[in-house]
Formats: structure tokens, C-alpha cells, sequence
């Protein structure tokens, strides 16, 4: 519990009026504000106090990532991940585009990646064709690879050849290759992954899609009582 919360809490007295504090306090409007105060400590203190209060806090935070400070969106951006609540998938999706903040919205892809709502590949998929900062690119080619949607692999590798002279972007791009294939042999080695793709991406991408119907029906058959 952040220390100012617990102070009053102890200057309550009885249990019952600090149960009672504790029903009613702190307002999670009035500590997602905090989250953009000049004060660090003030940041802190309100960041301990939202990430105690955790669900009741996501719609208060849903406002946070429309903040004017920086910090206060990025803290708020922050605790979301954290929380991973779905209620914030959607509002995340809209809001990266949006984000003018590069830092946020590498926040905002990171978080979008602990939620995972639907339609999350095909947004960083485009994503990634429009976005300039690596810093971001680079959480965008990192989620991708952990969603481990292997329909996303044409448009990365696509990617990793327009930035082949970029070291940096061309390392993370075939991380992310590797991460999505399961295959890392390839390395950085464009010419090997292309025709590799060129010769089984199709029937790779069947094989997952086969394999993501089996799995819907399987969660949609009635479960039939061994009584």
C-alpha cells in the first residue's frame, strides 16, 4: 500500500472506519492524474496505489493514455500491460496510431502484446509498414514474434529485406522470423529465409490454420458428463 494511503488508513482508528476508507479511497480518477505530476514521488506513490487497486482501476487508466504529459500516458500504458485486462485491447488498438510519443506507443505495442486481442497481428502487421522509430519497430517485430502467428511472417520478411542495410533492424526482424518459424538456422541470411518461405510458407500457414480450426472446434463441442 503507498505510504500516504496507509498513513490515513492508520489515522482512522478503528478497523471498521479503515475498511470502510479503504471501500471508498482512494479515487483512481484522481491518482491516474497523479501519474502526471512534476513530483516523482507523487508518481510513484499514485503508480503503487492504481497497481494495488487493480481492475477497478482500468477505466480510470483508459482515460490516463489520453493524457497531455508524456509520463502520465506512459505510466498509465505501463500499468495496462501489467494488468493485461481485456477491457483495454481495443482502446490500445485505436489509440496507437494516434500516439504522437514514440516512447508510448513502444509501450502501447508491448502492452497490446500481454492483452493480445483479437486482431492484434494484422494491426502490428500494418504497423510496421508505416512506422519510422526503431524503437518501436523493434517492440512491433518483438510482439509479433511472440504471438507466433506464422501469417504474419510474409510481411516481416518483406520488411527485413526494405531494411536489409539497417544491421540493427534486419537483427530484430529475423529474431522475430525465427520466432514465428521455430526455425533459427537461418540466421540473418535474407536469400536463405525467402526461398525457404518461397517453397513451404503455404503449406506452413495451412498446417496453422488446420490446426487453429481443430482447436475451435474442440472448444466449442459440449463437454459430455462421465457419470
Amino acid at each position: 500500500m503507498p505510504p500516504a494511503v496507509l498513513a490515513l488508513v492508520l489515522s482512522i482508528g478503528s478497523p471498521a472506519s479503515a475498511q470502510e476508507f479503504l471501500s471508498r479511497a482512494p479515487d483512481p480518477v484522481a491518482l491516474v492524474q497523479e501519474l502526471s505530476s512534476k513530483d516523482e514521488a507523487a508518481r510513484q506513490e499514485a503508480h503503487a496505489a492504481l497497481l494495488e487497486m487493480g481492475e477497478k482501476a482500468v477505466p480510470a487508466l483508459l482515460r490516463g493514455i489520453y493524457a497531455e504529459e508524456v509520463e502520465g500516458r506512459r505510466l498509465a500504458v505501463r500499468l495496462l500491460r501489467t494488468m493485461a485486462d481485456p477491457r483495454a485491447g481495443r482502446p490500445l488498438q485505436q489509440r496507437l496510431p494516434a500516439e504522437p510519443n514514440d516512447g508510448v506507443r513502444a509501450e502501447i505495442v508491448y502492452a497490446l502484446g500481454a492483452i493480445r486481442p483479437g486482431g492484434v497481428m494484422r494491426l502490428l502487421v500494418d504497423h510496421i509498414r508505416y512506422e519510422k522509430e526503431p524503437r518501436v519497430l523493434r517492440a512491433s517485430l518483438a510482439v509479433l514474434g511472440e504471438l507466433g502467428d506464422p501469417r504474419a511472417v510474409a510481411a516481416v520478411l518483406d520488411f527485413a529485406e526494405a531494411h536489409a542495410e539497417d544491421r540493427y533492424l534486419l537483427a530484430v526482424s529475423t529474431r522475430a522470423l525465427g520466432d514465428l518459424t521455430g526455425r533459427r538456422r537461418f540466421g540473418v541470411d535474407l536469400p536463405a529465409w525467402r526461398k525457404w518461405w518461397d517453397e513451404h510458407g503455404a503449406e506452413f500457414v495451412r498446417r496453422y490454420e488446420e490446426a487453429l480450426r481443430k482447436e475451435e472446434e474442440s472448444s466449442s463441442r459440449p463437454r459430455t458428463s462421465s457419470r
